[in-house]
């Protein structure tokens, strides 16, 4: 796992962490925050850390049995503990248009239909067509958790957040969440449906 250290984390509801984490889903499907600007959300970074975000609403915006995995309450406060479990490497993006393709990945996210029909059409001008970006990331486990102390920096509708570097060591100490087979099978059934 050579080349650039990870130093930027992926904020994402702490759920959707839980679910790449134990490789129960592999996608990401995201449009942008608040503070993206006009180019909106990019997957600017190969590999990243994932910080899991207290959205407290995210428990009615998934298809889990809430023993899946802790539905957070509250938000974070400043000089709280943020637990970094995961970090991810990306595999495949794509920028989707056609909703038919999008709703066909329903089996691999646990996000409800609502919620991606508002990303798909989040932000978007008069005569701009609807779209939404999915990369297929492969997601491993650090070896022991890493604490990063919350400060107001890593706060609100920003996607990217700067992290203390992680060391070439934790990276390849950690565990994928689903092996090469499971993730190459998995990989060809998302790229037949897109493909279809």
């Amino acid at each position: 796992m050579s080349g650039e250290l990870i130093n930027v984390a992926f904020k994402e509801w702490a759920v959707i962490c839980d679910m790449l984490g134990s490789g129960k889903q592999s996608l990401i499907l995201r449009k942008g925050g608040i503070h993206e600007g006009q180019k909106g959300f990019q997957f600017e970074h190969q590999k990243f850390a994932l910080f899991p975000t207290r959205f407290h609403e995210q428990g009615q915006s998934v298809r889990i049995d809430a023993k899946e995995s802790v539905i957070p309450k509250t938000e974070y406060e400043i000089g709280e503990t943020v637990p970094i479990q995961y970090w991810a490497k990306i595999d495949s993006i794509w920028n989707l248009s056609q909703w038919e393709s999008i709703a066909a990945l329903n089996e691999f996210h646990v996000w409800k239909e609502q919620i991606i029909l508002e990303r798909y059409h989040w932000g978007k001008e008069k005569n701009e067509e609807p779209s939404i970006s999915a990369a297929l990331v492969r997601t491993f486990k650090f070896e022991a958790k890493q604490n990063i102390t919350y400060e107001k920096k890593y706060g609100g509708c920003r996607s990217w957040v700067k992290l203390p570097m992680f060391s070439e060591e934790q990276e390849n100490t950690s565990l994928p969440a689903l092996n090469d087979s499971e993730f190459s099978e998995l990989k060809e059934r998302i790229v037949n449906i897109l493909n279809q």
